[in-house]
């Protein structure tokens, strides 16, 4: 099944983000002739499992995956591909909670210059390891080796959860999300607002 967005590489091909629900194992479809034919990378398997890719490609050229964990909650796990995507690292967890819901996650281009990435990372997820509220965005600034700035665009009671994220040529970042499965909300921020929570 699909959830996150497909990228396009630097050299052009295109990579989706699929998952498994039955092995509870993610992989990706990638494409080098404009969508003509898919190859399939190995699946991404842990345990307890996961699921719900999102991937960025790094400076070096390289891919970060985050996906969504199985079981009652735990960890974001982390994969990296050096090939374009045909292959992938064995997940491991990261530092951030998960709580068995989705996550986003996009590269932020400099201010100004649409095309030109600054190295950032925005993530949204659940910043915690049981419910799905809050629902939060964090920044990264090194790749995606840490996230030192958190931020909680809602905080009430409820659910809150299967969060996108896009950036606008504006700077603005934009949030889509279920709410409280009622109906979908709609939040935007800049980068400054992100770098202000602790």
């Amino acid at each position: 099944m699909t959830r996150n967005k497909p990228i396009t590489l630097a050299n052009g091909d295109i990579l989706l983000p699929l998952y498994d629900e039955r092995e509870w194992a993610c992989l990706f479809a990638y494409s080098s002739d404009g969508e003509k034919s898919w190859g399939f990378s190995a699946p991404i398997r842990s345990q307890p499992g996961n699921i719900q890719p999102a991937a960025v490609q790094l400076p070096d050229g390289s891919l970060l995956a985050l996906m969504r964990t199985g079981g009652k909650g735990g960890y974001i796990w982390r994969s990296h591909s050096f090939d374009a995507g045909r292959t992938w690292t064995p997940p491991r967890p990261t530092e951030l909670p998960n709580p068995n819901s989705g996550i986003d996650l996009i590269r932020l281009p400099a201010p100004d210059q649409a095309q030109v990435a600054n190295g950032h990372l925005a993530l949204a997820f659940n910043n915690t390891p049981r419910g799905r509220p809050p629902l939060n965005v964090a920044l990264s600034l090194d790749e995606g080796q840490t996230w030192p700035h958190i931020r909680a665009p809602e905080t009430g009671p409820g659910e809150f959860s299967y969060p996108a994220l896009l950036q606008t040529q504006d700077g603005l970042i934009h949030v889509t999300y279920t709410y409280r499965r009622e109906t979908i909300a709609h939040t935007l921020f800049d980068e400054e607002w992100l770098q202000e929570g602790r």
